[in-house]
């Protein structure tokens, strides 16, 4: 068998070049010596007559005792040049040869491309004693990746290597697959007129392992490959047609969702009109729709559906998309089998009066209120909640695997979101939910020892005492008013537009242009409140109050903005009450009445001035 190629091309598998002579060999590496080559290639021949792939080799030369009395480092080497392996994790079916660690393992592994002309050496002289297809296979490929041989008769040699291993039925069927894959990628790469009958032999496998039933993975291997177009020739409508029946026949034979995947993109690859990568797509979401109406367990029904939503979506598949939703949105919250861990934390009774007590020092309902108004942010110290979550999730499996966050309405909303930045959101959430139940009591010791004053009398208290804008301050004393009347939600429905409009005009005050003007069908609107959040945060608002403000309206976080906004919850406790009349009373006690340096300064410590006239006491906490 001959062939030829292109002598200019390069396979470009890897871009390391041969650097190292004999003389740069740091000492303590292997040293070629000879006779080296015809004692490996005896002990590998005899322990690879069996074996399936080369890792079957490395396996049993750790057994061997004649392998045990080699030198250390021509068993080092020997292990080494074991341990490449040829990997398809290109989206093209490209395989190229590479060493067994790296990030999937996290094993420190010399590359092939680093190897010194020592190793080269050995590598040639077992190659020369050895006819084993496995080990000449690998022997040339690996030379050729090292670039130690460049030539194009050296790269016919590792194809005819390749495809000889392909035809050999007592290897591995998946490493014979790859090794199809591999003949082939070298010679697109490198424009070998051989290329044709490379893929010819890779069908006709692929053809016999589906018609073996030999597992999906070893289809896979060339049929995507075969899916793209060669670089030598231009693929006729015959072996496109050939391809697509042997599609057929795999979806005929894999009906499970990890094959559509492959099948699909196999199809899409191959596909010449929209209507045709169209129909590709909505075959494999047939599939996945398909195995999600196959499900009992409401979970993984709703696991399949989203999947199928997902791949709909990424294809432009607006009607599978459509599908994929209904069913998503038809299954019952009782079938997802939530679990709900609950853990009871009891607070002395002495705290909770410690905590209240700087109220016994007021003398009437302005000092309270102005105390309640002066009080740290609900979220706490967003320092202390950054170090407190890194250490309660440092070294936590959650950090490792995939994680799908749902909603309170039972569908998903993300996937695999930053998970140092999830763990400060659950961190600051257990911050508001305690300091919550703390604001609660602090609101109903006020209104225990100076009653209820009249909602006018708090509006023209703060408008006179904070600056504060008239309207604000009514509708903050309405809140006020329906939480020390028990009505707890009422409360939350006012405060909750209250304090985006407290956010919105103090952007106004500060001359910031925030309106967003008509633009095409759009009209002209003020923004949505997670804007105002990022502009005061890049206004250097204190951090712990950016921190509660986003946390508590928004998404991660509580969401009490959009949960209410969107009917997805109509009661608020106690406790979430008090968080927002907290974060509305901060924009209500802000006396910023026109744009200045000053103003801008007070961002930075926006309770000053209401703590400015409080005598401070040693057991009060405040930033």
């Amino acid at each position: 068998m001959s062939i030829t190629g292109n002598s200019s091309g390069q396979d470009r598998t890897t871009s390391a070049a041969d650097r190292d002579s004999p003389s740069d060999v740091p000492s303590g590496e292997y040293h070629f010596e000879p006779g080296h080559g015809e004692v490996a290639a005896r002990i590998l021949d005899r322990l690879g007559a069996t074996a399936g792939d080369p890792l079957e080799i490395s396996l049993a030369c750790h057994a061997d005792a004649e392998f045990a009395d080699l030198p250390l480092g021509l068993q080092s080497e020997l292990t080494t040049l074991l341990g490449f392996e040829l990997d398809d994790e290109a989206t093209d079916g490209s395989v190229a040869l590479t060493p067994l660690g790296g990030t999937r393992t996290f094993l420190q592994v010399r590359p092939i491309g680093a190897a010194t002309q020592e190793s080269h050496s050995l590598w040639r002289s077992i190659l020369a004693s050895t006819d084993l297809p496995i080990l000449v296979a690998l022997l040339c490929d690996s030379l050729l990746t090292a670039r130690a041989e460049t030539g194009v008769d050296h790269a016919a040699r590792t194809v005819i290597a390749y495809t000889e291993l392909g035809a050999n039925d007592s290897i591995d069927n998946l490493h014979r697959a790859l090794g199809i894959a591999r003949a082939n990628t070298i010679a697109r790469r490198r424009r070998m007129p051989v290329e044709e009958g490379v893929r010819q032999g890779a069908f006709g496998f692929a053809a016999s392992a589906i018609s073996g039933h030999m597992p999906d993975g070893v289809a896979a291997r060339l049929a995507i490959p075969l899916s793209v177009a060669p670089a030598t020739y231009t693929m006729e409508d015959d072996e496109r047609a050939q391809i697509r029946a042997l599609l057929d026949q795999a979806a005929t034979e894999y009906r499970d969702p990890s094959s559509a995947d492959w099948i699909a993109d196999c199809r899409r690859n191959l596909a010449t009109t929209d209507s045709e990568r169209l129909e590709a797509t909505r075959l494999q979401v047939d599939m996945y729709l398909a195995t999600a109406e196959s499900e009992d367990v409401g979970f993984r029904r709703m696991h399949w559906a989203a999947a199928a939503a997902d791949v709909a979506s990424r294809y432009g598949d607006t009607e599978s998309r459509d599908r994929a939703v209904r069913l998503m949105q038809s299954v019952p919250p009782e079938s997802m089998e939530w679990q709900s861990h609950e853990v009871t934390v009891t607070l002395p009774t002495s705290a909770l009066r410690s905590h209240v007590r700087r109220y016994k020092m007021a003398a009437d309902w302005r000092h309270a209120l102005r105390i309640f108004l002066a009080s740290k942010s609900p979220a706490g110290h967003h320092d202390q909640n950054v170090a407190t979550s890194r250490a309660s999730s440092a070294g936590s499996i959650r950090g490792l695997v995939s994680c799908v966050t749902f909603g309170s309405h039972g569908l998903p909303e993300r996937s695999d979101g930053d998970f140092d930045e999830e763990e400060l959101v659950r961190t600051e959430q257990l911050a508001i939910g305690t300091n919550g139940l703390l604001l609660d009591l602090e609101l109903r010791e006020i209104e225990r020892r100076f009653g209820r004053p009249a909602e006018s009398e708090i509006t023209s208290w703060l408008s006179v005492t904070f600056s504060c804008d008239p309207a604000h301050a009514s509708q903050f004393a309405h809140a006020l008013h329906l939480y020390w009347r028990k009505e707890p939600s009422d409360s939350a429905r006012v405060a909750i537009p209250l304090i985006e409009a407290g956010a919105r005009r103090l952007l106004l005050l500060l001359d910031e242009p925030i309106y967003r003007l008509e633009r095409g069908a759009s009209p002209g609107r003020f923004p949505a409140m997670d804007f105002y959040i990022d502009k005061l945060e890049g206004l250097n608002l204190d951090v712990d109050w950016v921190r509660a403000i986003r946390t508590t309206l928004l998404d991660p976080g509580l969401n009490l903005r959009n949960m209410s906004a969107h009917g997805f919850k109509f009661d608020f406790a106690a406790s979430e009450a008090a968080v927002l009349l907290r974060l509305a009373g901060l924009f209500c006690a802000m006396p910023i009445e026109q744009e200045s340096e000053s103003d801008r300064e007070m961002l930075k410590r926006p309770t000053v001035e209401a703590r400015r006239t409080l005598r401070r006491r040693l057991s009060w906490t405040w930033r």
